[in-house]
């Protein structure tokens, strides 16, 4: 059981990875026609990262947030229901973002836009009176959580946590 079990993760990752190649080869393909200078960028950047994310380990807050909404977005896909949350973002991101900036790949505003980016996807308002067409589209529950208190009771918050906070209330 359990190596029919493990067989099966191993199958579902590489289903994973092959569902990025796809995705990064059709970021490639939209790029031949693209005019726009930005969304030629864009469609760069989004080529390169999946090409790699998630199937290595992402290296910047670009990449550490690609991953995290492929892996929500391609679960939810396959199985109907996605992971619920995101968990400790400002936690889980804090090294990505310090990284990038002390590598002068992204300035706090560019992060901050990133952040906006992303919570335009998972922390939107659901529209309860849309018409089901398929069986999982009022899958819906993307949670994260921020700040909190350590073991010792201290309040546990960063750069991370003001910038998901600033964004929500934008």
């Amino acid at each position: 059981a359990e190596r029919e079990f493990l067989n099966a993760v191993c199958h579902g990752m590489k289903i994973l990875r092959t569902m990025a190649e796809k995705f990064a080869a059709k970021a490639e393909e939209m790029l031949q026609s693209e005019q726009d200078n930005i969304c030629q960028k864009n469609l760069a950047l989004i080529a390169d990262t999946a090409k790699r994310v998630p199937w290595e380990a992402p290296k910047t807050l670009y990449e550490a947030l690609a991953t995290l909404a492929f892996l929500r977005t391609a679960i939810g896909s396959l199985e109907g229901a996605g992971p619920n949350t995101f968990g400790r973002l400002d936690k889980d991101l804090i090294e990505f973002y310090q990284s990038d900036l002390s590598s002068g790949r992204l300035t706090k505003e560019e992060a901050y836009q990133l952040i906006c980016q992303f919570l335009l996807l998972w922390d939107c308002h659901y529209d309860h009176d849309m018409i089901m067409s398929g069986y999982a589209d009022h899958e819906l529950e993307n949670t994260y959580t921020l700040g909190g208190c350590d073991e010792d009771g201290n309040p546990v918050y960063n750069e991370v946590t003001e910038l998901f906070l600033r964004a929500t209330y934008a």
